[in-house]
C-alpha cells in the first residue's frame, strides 16, 4: 500500500525510574536479576528478538490480513494503530534486543539469526565477570558490527 509502513518500536526504561502516569496493563516490575524493562510496539510483518545468553527469550508475531498483506499504518490504511501489540519484557544488561524489516526474517530464519548472535557475542564479547568492559570497542560500534553480520 503506497505511504504505508509496518513498525516496530521499542523503549528500554531503567527498573528504577519508578511508576509511571500512565503505563498499559502488561506493565510489571522487572523480573529477579533484570535491570530494566523494554516496551514494545509491534504492527505488521517486521521482526522483533530478545535474545539472552545463547537463547531467544521472545520473538515478535507477524501480524497479516492475509498472503503478503501484512498490517500497516498508513493514510490510506484500514489498520488503526490502537492494533500494535503492545508488550513490556524484563531487559538484562547484555541482553540483545534486535529490531528488523521482514528483510531479515524472510531470508534468514529464527535459528540462523540466533547462531550468528552467538557467534559474534563469542568472538567479540568476554565471558561475564572477564574484564570490566564488553570489549576494547564501544556498544554502537558492536552493534553495527553486529548489524552488518546479520
Amino acid at each position: 500500500m503506497t505511504g504505508s509502513s509496518t513498525a516496530l518500536l521499542a523503549v528500554l526504561d531503567s527498573a528504577s525510574a519508578g511508576p509511571h502516569p500512565h503505563p498499559a496493563p502488561e506493565v510489571s516490575p522487572p523480573a529477579p536479576g533484570c535491570d530494566a524493562v523494554l516496551k514494545i510496539a509491534h504492527l505488521g510483518d517486521c521482526m522483533g528478538m530478545l535474545v539472552r545468553g545463547e537463547e531467544i527469550v521472545w520473538r515478535s508475531d507477524e501480524m497479516w490480513w492475509s498472503f503478503n498483506t501484512p498490517l500497516q499504518l498508513g493514510p490510506a490504511s484500514r489498520t488503526p494503530p490502537a492494533s500494535a501489540q503492545v508488550l513490556t519484557l524484563p531487559a538484562r544488561a547484555d541482553d540483545i534486543l534486535i529490531l528488523a524489516s521482514d528483510g531479515l526474517s524472510d531470508n534468514l530464519w529464527d535459528e540462523d539469526v540466533l547462531d550468528e548472535v552467538v557467534r559474534f557475542r563469542r568472538a567479540r564479547l568476554p565471558a561475564a565477570g572477564v574484564g570490566t568492559t564488553p570489549s576494547k570497542l564501544g556498544r554502537k560500534t558492536l552493534a553495527g558490527m553486529l548489524s552488518e553480520a546479520l
